[in-house]
């Protein structure tokens, strides 16, 4: 059985951000010699994989400019790899939603992003925040503040609806000054040069929408939307068409029958989830599953303790 598994950040400890989390880039290394006897080589195609048996290939969701160093890594041993870029950094010059979160988390402990919330006039009834696909985070907590930050995280993501963009822009100024923003902007995203190169040296490139919203919640134009104009960017800049996506977050609140139905027009073969599964012969292309990084040996999300 073969198996997709799924990694986002992959850096060294930044105390900046101390409590930012992320799969150390010493496991990673760590992960690819665990896995090195079944990696899907840089000379065999997607379609190689699905027909075989017992191969590895490895994603990263994000278009993070952590997938450069993966890259590197990869292409030195000569393996394959996919990698789902979202357009919006690209064509606006500024972070997505989900990352300005996490970089809020990731800097702060529950008492100030509170602080910063009541700043802004937001109030999160923990009591009522439930989201079926992070419960897994939930349970890893290791104490009720930590819990209480996935529970900012997901009502951020899934439950803020009015003013969303500008109240976590609000939110984001408020913590990060402008300049600094700039700075970290600059070295968070692959550059499309990156991209390019990567393209060019047999990395997979996917779609990952335009600005990773939870396409689900979207109605037909918006979805159509998201999608073909991330499409549209990765098309051009890899003078290709593409025929990966995934699905922003993933899981089944993640996408709908119009998603399937916009990528399926859009001539997209393989469309990718999230879910902890192997691949199978029963595998519908709709749907792929992936697995967390993390449930594998020396998978663990870096944890700075310093409470």
């Amino acid at each position: 059985m073969n198996k997709i598994v799924m990694y986002h950040y992959i850096r060294n400890f930044n105390l900046q951000i101390p409590y930012f989390n992320f799969l150390h880039k010493k496991n990673f290394n760590k992960q690819i010699f665990l896995f090195k006897d079944n990696l899907l080589k840089i000379n065999e195609t997607f379609e190689n994989f699905i027909n075989s048996k017992n191969k590895i290939l490895l994603s990263f969701d994000d278009g993070l400019k952590d997938h450069y160093y993966v890259f590197k890594i990869l292409k030195k041993y000569k393996y394959k790899g996919i990698f789902f870029i979202p357009s919006y950094p690209y064509l606006k010059k500024d972070f997505l939603d989900t990352h300005k979160i996490h970089l809020i988390l990731g800097r702060n402990k529950l008492e100030k992003i509170l602080e910063g919330l009541r700043n802004i006039d937001v109030k999160i009834d923990f009591k009522k925040v439930k989201f079926q696909e992070k419960n897994y985070q939930i349970k890893d907590a290791k104490n009720l503040d930590e819990r209480k930050k996935i529970f900012v995280k997901i009502y951020l993501n899934f439950f803020l609806k009015k003013n969303k963009r500008k109240a976590i822009s609000k939110l984001f100024n408020f913590f990060f000054k402008k300049k600094i923003q700039k700075r970290i902007l600059k070295n968070f995203y692959l550059s499309e040069k990156n991209i390019l190169e990567m393209h060019k040296e047999g990395m997979i490139i996917g779609g990952h929408s335009y600005s990773h919203k939870l396409l689900k919640s979207l109605n037909l134009k918006e979805q159509k939307i998201e999608i073909e104009k991330n499409l549209k960017h990765l098309n051009k800049l890899t003078k290709t068409k593409l025929s990966f996506f995934a699905y922003p977050y993933g899981g089944k609140s993640s996408y709908n029958t119009n998603t399937i139905k916009i990528l399926r027009q859009n001539k997209v073969k393989y469309i990718f989830d999230t879910g902890d599964k192997v691949i199978t012969k029963k595998t519908n292309f709709n749907f792929i599953p992936r697995i967390n990084c993390n449930k594998f040996s020396y998978g663990k999300i870096y944890k700075y303790n310093n409470d």
